[in-house]
């Protein structure tokens, strides 16, 4: 958005936000049918299509991949869905952790 604003982004920013290790993001397309104007989205349909382009080419920048959602229902939205798909996940545990095993064999 910055971009589009034509705003510097500080120096800083992009080195924290490079620090973010995010492999996807999902990304959903400007859906005209749905789309108003008011005091906060103040931008017009076609400066919203300019924004998405911008946004979608910072994620390339940071090597995000993308998830379309598709417009439409919701039912519709998650048949498209990869559900199933391989997905890896870090997990950081800073505290204590109880794990019960329950055997059988109680050696």
């Amino acid at each position: 958005y910055l971009n589009y604003k034509s705003i510097e982004i500080p120096k800083d920013l992009i080195i924290k936000s490079k620090k973010i290790a995010y492999q996807y993001a999902f990304i959903l397309k400007p859906w005209k049918y749905i789309y108003s104007q008011d005091e906060v989205r103040y931008e017009s349909f076609e400066e919203c299509c300019l924004i998405h382009n911008f946004l979608i080419n910072e994620y390339k920048k940071f090597k995000i991949k993308l998830i379309s959602v598709p417009n439409g229902k919701i039912n519709d939205r998650v048949k498209a869905g990869v559900f199933g798909a391989d997905m890896k996940i870090k997990l950081l545990n800073d505290g204590p952790v109880t794990i019960i095993i329950d055997t059988k064999d109680k050696e």
